[in-house]
């Protein structure tokens, strides 16, 4: 595997010097890139516009037992399979590493988020149990309240586990680390550079949101004008009015801007490599400083 043209990674940086930098790697290797990176990315998005497509006529129109939400469930599953495997190739690209060794770290990680996120949601459940006292249904009296509680414990979990973004990376990016001592030891040291992971990333999401955004645009169109049809069809009697080939071109518009989105979102993966990078140096500097004293 052929390494990508990249600034020094064992480097102090700034957020906006990682941003930077990872602005430059990608505009820099975009050919290297697209080359070891374009089936999986291919597939990727045309398995999300499949996805999509079936979504809006799973929720409207027939329920679990419904052919569409099948559909739904076979695309939801080719989504999973195909991320694995488009995020191993880019990790492929800065580890070098073999994408077999890349496959079953980053499906430590996914085992791991759906773990962490299971006891997540398990202690949202308790709390709303206490809050609306045992109920099986929300009382409209104390749904702001419960609203409340949502956002504020999604708010504290989100910011207990952020530095986890630079034990992640640690784990993608050093052979030896195991992921079991990562956890607790190396999470000490994220969470020492907490402010600097929060405004790096912050930053980076605002300039992805941006550009897929207006990636985007063509994508929402249609997927509003599709949805609409549905809801018309399936509520109201109306005959739909779209032509016959509307649903092929939802599917051919949504891949495009999915496959578009897929490569502006390799910027966030470069940004948590620098990011890295940038404190594997700062936490050297730290411990040589200390050895003087």
């Amino acid at each position: 595997m052929n390494n990508l043209k990249q600034e020094s990674l064992n480097k102090s940086r700034s957020y906006t010097a990682c941003i930077s930098a990872s602005h430059r790697m990608l505009f820099d290797n975009i050919r290297t890139i697209f080359k070891h990176t374009w089936l999986y990315a291919l597939l990727l998005a045309l398995s999300m516009s499949m996805m999509s497509m079936f979504y809006i006529k799973a929720l409207i129109g027939g329920g679990y037992s419904s052919s569409s939400f099948i559909c739904l469930v076979v695309s939801l599953l080719l989504v999973v399979c195909f991320q694995v495997g488009y995020t191993s190739r880019v990790l492929m690209l800065l580890n070098c590493q073999t994408m077999m060794w890349n496959v079953k770290r980053y499906l430590r990680l996914i085992l791991l988020y759906l773990c962490v996120s299971f006891a997540i949601s398990a202690i949202q459940w308790i709390l709303m149990y206490l809050v609306i006292g045992g109920t099986t249904s929300v009382p409209s009296d104390k749904m702001p309240v419960t609203m409340l509680l949502i956002a504020c414990s999604s708010l504290f979990f989100a910011c207990v586990l952020l530095p986890y973004v630079y034990v992640f990376m640690k784990y993608m990016m050093e052979p030896e680390s195991k992921l079991s001592k990562l956890l607790f030891k190396v999470y000490k040291t994220g969470l020492r550079y907490w402010g600097f992971i929060f405004i790096t990333l912050l930053l980076a999401f605002l300039c992805v949101a941006v550009c897929m955004f207006f990636v985007s645009i063509p994508m929402l169109v249609i997927t509003m004008a599709n949805t609409l049809s549905v809801m018309g069809v399936s509520y109201l009697g109306d005959s739909s009015g779209l032509p016959s080939y509307f649903d092929f071109l939802q599917y051919m518009i949504v891949a495009v801007s999915s496959f578009i989105c897929l490569y502006i979102n390799i910027f966030i993966i470069f940004v948590f490599y620098f990011m890295y990078g940038s404190i594997e140096t700062r936490e050297k500097e730290r411990k040589d400083f200390l050895k003087m004293k």
